[in-house]
C-alpha cells in the first residue's frame, strides 16, 4: 500500500476563468439559445470527467486591490492592454457572479489576485504551491504555455490539444519555457499591446532564439529585456513582493471551504433556468464527486491503513 501511495500524486485542474467566460460569451453570441452559465458549467464538467482531478480551481483577473497599479502598467506608461474592448469586457463580466456562485456548490474554488493578474496567480500555483501535484491548466491564452513542465500540462480547449514537454517544441517552435518567453518578447504581443522588435515576425523571432541575441543593438536589447519583464510570469512577484502572501492566504482558505453540495447546486440552477442540468443531475454528481473514483477509494484505504 505504501508503494502505491508513493506514486499517487494529487491532480489539480486550473481554469483561466476570464478566458473561459469570454469564450462562453462568444459562443452565446453565435448561438443565443445556449446560455453563458450553461456553457461555462458544462465546459468544466467535460474536463472534470476527462482529467478526474482532486481539486478544481478557477482563477480570475478580478483584483482585490483596485487602487495600486500593476507594474506592467507602470513599465509601459499605461499602454499595457489599452487596446482591449472595455465595453465588451463589462458585458462578459456581468456573468461572473452567477457562474461563481453556482459553481461553488460543485466544489470549485475561485481565486483572484491582489494587484496582478490571473496568469500570475496561475504561475505561482504551478511553480510554488502545487509542485507536488500533477496539474492541468486550461486556457487558450498562449502566455500560459511558459508554465508547461513535467508536472504541468497546458490544455487548449479551442484546439482540444494537450501541450506537454513531449510536444512543446512541435507546438511552439521553441525547446523550453525560457526560449518561448524570449520568442514572445522578440515578437511582442498585440493582444496585450506589447510592441516587439520592428520587422520581427514569427519566423525571424524563432531564428533569433536559435542564433542568440547578442548581436542586437542597444535599443533592441532594451525593448526585448523590458518585454521579458512583462511576459515572464516568474518576474511579477519581484515587483509586488507581498502578492504571494495573498495567493497563499486565499488558496488555503478556499481549498478548506470547497465542498460538493448537489442539493444547493440544483437549487442555484433553478433561477438560471438550467433545466438540462437539473434533468441530468446524476451526470454532474459522477463528474464532480471524486470520492467515488477508484483512485480516491484507494487513497482513502491507504489513509485508513496508515492511521
Amino acid at each position: 500500500m505504501l508503494i502505491v501511495r508513493k506514486y499517487m500524486k494529487k491532480k489539480s485542474l486550473i481554469f483561466d476563468g476570464s478566458n473561459l467566460l469570454h469564450r462562453c460569451f462568444w459562443v452565446n453570441s453565435v448561438r443565443p439559445t445556449i446560455g453563458v452559465e450553461y456553457l461555462f458549467l458544462n465546459s468544466i464538467k467535460k474536463l472534470a470527467s476527462r482529467f478526474k482531478p482532486d481539486d478544481i480551481l478557477c482563477v480570475w483577473d478580478t483584483r482585490k486591490n483596485k487602487t495600486d497599479k500593476n507594474y506592467r502598467q507602470i513599465l509601459t506608461e499605461g499602454a499595457y492592454k489599452q487596446t482591449r474592448d472595455r465595453e465588451k469586457s463589462a458585458k462578459v463580466y456581468a456573468y461572473c457572479d452567477s457562474v461563481q456562485q453556482v459553481s461553488r456548490h460543485l466544489g470549485i474554488a475561485h481565486l483572484h489576485p491582489d494587484v496582478l493578474e490571473a496568469d500570475d496567480y496561475i504561475g505561482w500555483l504551478t511553480s510554488d504551491r502545487l509542485t507536488t501535484h500533477n496539474t492541468v491548466v486550461v486556457s487558450s491564452d498562449s502566455d500560459l504555455l511558459q508554465l508547461c513542465s513535467p508536472e504541468c500540462i497546458i490544455y487548449n480547449p479551442m484546439k482540444d490539444l494537450e501541450i506537454t514537454c513531449s510536444n512543446f517544441r512541435e507546438i511552439t517552435g521553441t525547446k523550453n519555457a525560457k526560449d518561448f518567453i524570449l520568442f514572445k518578447s522578440l515578437m511582442g504581443d498585440k493582444s496585450d499591446n506589447i510592441e516587439g522588435l520592428s520587422g520581427v515576425g514569427k519566423k525571424r523571432a524563432l531564428n533569433l532564439v536559435r542564433e542568440g541575441i547578442s548581436h542586437l543593438s542597444a535599443t533592441q536589447s532594451v525593448i526585448v529585456n523590458k518585454n521579458i519583464e512583462l511576459i515572464d510570469l516568474s518576474k511579477s512577484k519581484n515587483h509586488h513582493p507581498h502578492e504571494t502572501d495573498w495567493y497563499a492566504l486565499l488558496y488555503d482558505r478556499e481549498i478548506r471551504k470547497k465542498k460538493l453540495n448537489l442539493k444547493k447546486f440544483r437549487e442555484a440552477c433553478l433561477p438560471l433556468r438550467l433545466t438540462n442540468i437539473i434533468r441530468n443531475i446524476r451526470e454532474w454528481e459522477q463528474a464532480f464527486d471524486q470520492t467515488k473514483t477508484i483512485e480516491n477509494v484507494v487513497d482513502r484505504l491507504i489513509r485508513l491503513n496508515l492511521s
